[in-house]
């Protein structure tokens, strides 16, 4: 594939391919991931509430959280489908639970 790329573009000068070496790369998201997968086997999904249910049960002890602007954000960026969105915008929030998640110290760029 290197050499596809290499013989097809004529502005790239260098590609810098990485080996990873198993088990140091972990990341978070790998765990979420993984315990999100794990618990699909054992759940069947059809709707959304399926995946909401997959989420809130794949990690009792410190389970994963949202907040409702992140979502939004996300529809916003159209990183989630439009015919999505008005299911993100209706979603209920509760004031009497406390935001746990901080507010991102920066933004991120594309």
């Amino acid at each position: 594939m290197l050499r596809f790329v290499q013989d097809n573009n004529n502005d790239i000068k260098i590609i810098t391919h990485n080996f990873l070496e198993n088990g140091h790369s972990m990341m978070e998201v790998d765990s979420m991931l993984a315990a999100i997968e794990r618990e699909t086997r054992y759940i069947d999904t059809f709707t959304t509430n399926d995946w909401k249910t997959i989420f809130v049960s794949s990690r009792r002890k410190n389970p994963y959280k949202a907040k409702k602007s992140d979502l939004l954000e996300l529809c916003k960026k159209l990183v989630i489908p439009r015919e999505f969105h008005p299911w993100y915008t209706n979603l209920q929030t509760s004031d009497a639970l406390r935001d746990s998640a901080p507010e991102p110290v920066a933004e991120d760029t594309d």
